[in-house]
């Protein structure tokens, strides 16, 4: 694989965890990170160990956020990867409009796995939080 292909294989990873966490899909956080992996969220003391815990965060966004990611910065080392991306979360009321809530950014370390890139640890952070 190539470092073009390394590149779309990681931007399209993060989509998939964007759709992964707003649709509360649980039996699909392993698609997206390693078995340990890591998330954090320091301005609302969120930590999460492992995919277990991680689907359990994602049953509760379900519904209400929309998670978008642009301005991603990949570098790739051989089977690792670093990743930057600007995240822009999006509140949905019950009648299915959305409102721009935050804007923040996303530092991710991923590993490359014999299926395919995963994350082993994300941490988002908002600015003024």
């Amino acid at each position: 694989m190539g470092l073009q292909d390394d590149t779309l294989a990681i931007v399209e990873l993060t989509a998939r965890y964007n759709q992964v966490i707003d649709g509360g899909f649980t039996d699909r956080v392993e698609e997206v990170f390693t078995p340990d992996a890591r998330f954090s969220s320091p301005a609302h003391g969120v930590e999460r160990q492992g995919t277990a815990e991680i689907a359990e965060m994602a049953l509760g966004s379900k519904g209400h956020f929309v998670h978008v990611t642009t301005n991603n910065i990949i570098t790739v080392d051989g089977d690792n990867a670093e990743q930057h991306c600007t995240l822009m979360l999006f509140a949905l009321s019950p009648d299915g409009a959305a409102t721009l809530s935050r804007v923040g950014w996303y530092d991710d370390q991923l590993v490359r796995a014999a299926d395919g890139w995963r994350f082993t640890a994300r941490a988002v952070s908002f600015p003024n939080m």
